[in-house]
């Protein structure tokens, strides 16, 4: 078929959807005659199909069953022979639906889950110690240690209860702790839980309500006297240990291609400088936590606090964050010259305006300082 028989049928095609949407008329009642040829092919193709029976079929309600070469001749459907077709202004068009192509580095060539290190483990105690690991305790133990003996240079005698704690009372502490939450009875006082009488004896066959007061009264997770130079950082208290723990839910698990930023407020009344209140929360107190969740698991595989908005930074802009004093010089040394330019450059401008108006026929050029000027990263 040449282009311009092509050019012809696609004509012819275009009145008879005119016709179409005018009369409202069948496109097989408004057939010309010189698309007889077009039809007698498609009849041959029916396979021997009579007219009372093509009636029948077009009748009823179910098009779904009309044969297709019927449902071509019926709406006038163009088969085109050709695969490429070229328009007037030379574009290519194509008849075929082409292939859809991904680049390799959108897809995601591992599946969803744990990594191959975690796969094999099943039981509760092992999974858990996939997180909070003996290296997490120990440090807890370290600075716990540390502070039990400075409380014990305040106690008259030394008993059984202001011993230094171990991994394994540190594990069994927490372990405590954990039961308290799966039980709904963290909201409970110490009294209540060790009475035998209120919760039963599986608290108290762990350690005795003394030993667990104290415990909870010593337990610390960094170095105080480091603590206090880091002014600036209101979680430095914990820092270290929530950098472990995120690092090992990141290490024990593979996400999926499809991941969720979010908020979550952790339920908490207690002292906090950065404890939050939003009334449209269940909990209304607590700290809020940006997380990072896989969307098919909910799996949370990052996570940061929110500190709060208020911060002290002296004179300089909120933007400047620096770790060092020496940064920080160098910060202010580069503001002052920046300052020091500024002003050189308002008087050469004023000096030039005024020898303006004392010389009307000299041209002065002035220019926008506030884009001219450099300004030093802040």
């Amino acid at each position: 078929m040449s282009s311009s028989q092509l050019v012809e049928d696609i004509e012819k095609f275009l009145e008879l959807c005119e016709d179409y949407g005018s009369d409202g008329e069948d496109f097989g009642s408004t057939v010309n005659e010189e698309n007889v040829d077009m039809e007698d092919e498609e009849e041959h193709d029916s396979e021997g199909t009579s007219e009372e029976e093509e009636e029948d079929i077009f009748d009823s309600d179910d098009e779904d069953n009309i044969p297709l070469n019927l449902l071509r001749k019926k709406i006038g459907i163009i088969e085109f022979t050709k695969i490429v077709l070229r328009g007037k202004n030379k574009h290519k068009w194509s008849s075929k639906k082409g292939k859809s192509h991904r680049y390799g580095m959108n897809v995601v060539h591992q599946a969803r889950g744990p990594t191959r290190e975690c796969k094999n483990i099943t039981e509760p105690l092992k999974c858990f110690q996939l997180f909070i690991t003996d290296d997490i305790l120990s440090e807890v133990v370290q600075w716990t240690n540390a502070e039990i003996n400075v409380r014990k240079k305040d106690l008259v005698s030394s008993t059984a209860q202001t011993r230094e704690t171990d991994l394994d009372e540190t594990k069994a502490l927490v372990g405590v702790l954990c039961l308290t939450a799966v039980s709904k009875s963290n909201h409970l006082t110490s009294d209540e839980l060790f009475d035998c009488s209120y919760s039963g004896s599986r608290y108290v066959s762990i350690m005795t309500k003394a030993r667990f007061k104290f415990l909870l009264s010593c337990l610390r997770f960094d170095d105080k006297a480091v603590r206090l130079r880091i002014c600036n950082d209101k979680f430095a208290s914990i820092r270290k240990i929530w950098d472990m723990f995120i690092q090992k839910c990141r290490q024990n698990y593979t996400p999926g291609s499809y991941l969720t930023i979010d908020e979550q407020l952790l339920a908490f009344r207690g002292k906090c400088s950065f404890r939050m209140y939003i009334p449209n929360k269940p909990a209304k107190y607590g700290l809020k936590t940006i997380m990072m969740c896989d969307s098919g698991t909910k799996y949370m595989v990052d996570a940061m606090p929110y500190l709060g908005k208020g911060s002290n930074t002296g004179d300089l802009p909120l933007a400047a964050k620096h770790d060092g004093a020496q940064d920080l010089e160098i910060l202010q040394s580069e503001l002052n010259q920046h300052h020091a330019m500024k002003d050189l450059a308002y008087e050469i401008k004023k000096e030039g305006k005024m020898l303006a108006k004392r010389n009307p026929e000299m041209k002065v050029y002035a220019f926008d300082l506030q884009q001219c000027l450099p300004t030093p990263f802040l």
